[in-house]
């Protein structure tokens, strides 16, 4: 009988009737490279007979040989989770899998194989590192003994010269710049032209600045074989057992009884992204938490890893390999996105992702004044916004997105041309300055805002701000792509601004003192979704002064 395609082997193990266990449902999830089959106990992993540059499952031979070294490889940090391999049978023309495990990698099953698996424990979803950090549940003690952890794994890890041989600082290299190989493809999906460009250049620089430093570390034995994918989801704490587990290490976590903590999920499948300085395998995991808005437990957990390891040097390599797992993380979602196995919903969350680990590793990598972020302008008419907004496009390389011209431009109305329905004692709100026309003039905004982001470019968006929505979609656009956000309120005396909108030259603003004063009694302020961004600016002095003080603020969050 002809074999499976992919697609009819993961439909095939969908089915309950191909298990031993006989489970009432199985939940089948699938990366890039594998698909993962759960029922209520147990979980098996088969891989998608793949090619990539970076593996090679296209064989029935190679997915057993993978299947076993997977198994071997993460018994180290999770020896109770990996039971073993199993073969997928056909049998009377259907597709069972097989109960009885196989004892070695050379082990012969009888019946028609169709392929391998990999048997699992399955740990309760709720105790990842990934979840617990999403329920607030995760504090700086737990990340402490993480770090102490894996620099105890690091410590009893293999070192021999054949890893030395492969973790060079050329193979490093090939692994930061093969990820830009395999992203390419995607330029215009996941990533822009303008972004991929910076991005590659950064790290070509970036590798040859630390150079001398991996090759030393290289002549004192520092590499090893590392798990080589530290990630939120692939670390568990789980509830204690009664009797002392090798899971367990270091002592009770401060918040009560000791939890022990298992690691799964390493490479597997490719040597040289496993042989490596552990510098690069412990930046997976400060990035993932830095990612998710956690840096003070990446800080936490770097801190005791370098401490525990002995290896305070190491923490200058970091910025790199964060960088390279940020973009490990842009490939895969590209990949995903790529993947016409993989539902399409799914598809458009991977993409999106991996843009942000892009945005995210050139954030990390560009200097402070070159990082994409998005700040926005606010205040009310006559305070001096748009002289802000001027200097910082000039002098901190923002580009300026200006409300009142976007406004006028949508109108199809020069700039400087008055729009009417706005002079004193008018509504204000009427004619295109109506709340239906300014909706449109702010998501207007938005769009640009995000085109120029995903370039890589700094953003600033000057504006009144009167409604609060319009705050909270760019700071909701800015969560989502991963950059950083602030808001700046101007503020100066009612005098200040009356005398500066008499004197004020025609332009893209129709305000007058009669509208700033309707608009100072009606806007609203910031809600709680966008307080925190919020950093009020006095601009009743000169320009320079309100700069620097933006300048400051700017510094304080990176971006100067």
């Amino acid at each position: 009988m002809p074999r499976l395609s992919t697609e009819e082997l993961i439909l095939a193990l969908s089915d309950p009737g191909a298990y031993p266990e006989a489970p009432a449902e199985v939940e089948c999830l699938q990366t890039h490279i594998s698909a993962v089959f759960r029922l209520r106990d147990t979980v098996y992993k088969v891989k998608k007979p793949k090619e990539l540059l970076f593996l090679d499952f296209t064989t029935l031979d190679a997915r057993r040989h993978f299947c076993h070294e997977e198994v071997r490889l993460n018994r180290r940090l999770a020896p109770d989770v990996y039971e073993g391999v199993v073969p997928i049978l056909r049998v009377g023309g259907r597709v069972r899998v097989g109960a009885e495990l196989l004892g070695s990698p050379d082990a012969e099953p009888a019946g028609e194989v169709l392929d391998y698996a990999v048997r699992m424990a399955r740990l309760p979803d709720g105790r990842t590192l990934g979840a617990l950090l999403g329920g607030g549940s995760v504090h700086a003690g737990e990340m402490e003994r993480l770090g102490r952890r894996i620099a105890a794994f690091h410590a009893a890890a293999d070192r021999h010269p054949g890893i030395s041989a492969v973790a060079t600082w050329e193979t490093a290299g090939r692994n930061c710049l093969e990820n830009f190989e395999q992203v390419e493809p995607f330029i215009g999906e996941t990533i822009s032209a303008p972004l991929f460009a910076r991005l590659r250049a950064l790290t070509v620089r970036e590798l040859e600045h630390r150079r001398a430093l991996m090759e030393r570390r290289i002549r004192e034995g520092r590499p090893c074989e590392t798990h080589g994918d530290l990630r939120l989801e692939h670390i568990y704490f789980l509830p204690p057992k009664a009797a002392p587990s090798p899971w367990s290490a270091g002592p009770p976590d401060p918040a009560g009884a000791e939890t022990e903590i298992a690691v799964i999920d390493c490479i597997e499948f490719n040597e040289r992204f496993r042989w490596t300085d552990p510098v690069a395998d412990i930046a997976f995991l400060v990035m993932e938490l830095e990612f998710s808005g956690r840096a003070d437990l990446a800080a936490a957990f770097a801190g005791a890893y370098f401490e525990a390891a002995a290896d305070p040097e190491g923490a200058r390599l970091l910025p790199l390999y964060a960088t390279y797992r940020n973009m490990v993380r842009g490939k895969v979602g590209s990949l995903r996105f790529g993947d016409g196995l993989v539902p399409a919903a799914e598809r458009t969350a991977a993409a999106e992702e991996a843009t942000r680990h892009f945005l995210s590793a050139l954030g990390r990598l560009a200097p402070a004044r070159e990082r994409p972020g998005l700040i926005v302008l606010q205040g009310l008419p006559g305070v001096g916004k748009s002289t802000l907004a001027r200097a910082l496009a000039g002098t901190l390389g923002f580009r300026w997105i200006d409300t009142d011209r976007v406004r006028k431009e949508l109108a199809g109305i020069p700039p400087d041309e008055g729009a009417g329905g706005r002079a004193t004692g008018a509504d204000y709100l009427a004619g295109i300055y109506a709340p239906e026309w300014t909706g449109r003039t702010y998501a207007e905004c938005a769009r640009r805002a995000e085109a120029l982001l995903l370039e890589g470019e700094r953003v600033v968006v000057e504006g009144s701000f009167r409604a609060d929505a319009h705050r909270k979609a760019l700071a909701d656009l800015a969560a989502a792509l991963g950059v950083r956000f602030l808001v700046f309120d101007c503020v100066t005396s009612p005098e200040e601004a009356r005398r500066r909108l008499a004197g004020r030259a025609p332009g893209p603003s129709d305000a007058d003192w009669a509208i700033h004063e309707r608009m100072a009694a009606e806007r609203e302020p910031a809600s709680g979704a966008t307080r925190p961004f919020v950093r009020e600016v006095p601009v009743s002095g000169s320009p320079a002064d309100a700069v620097a003080r933006i300048r400051a603020e700017l510094a304080g969050a990176g971006l100067a």
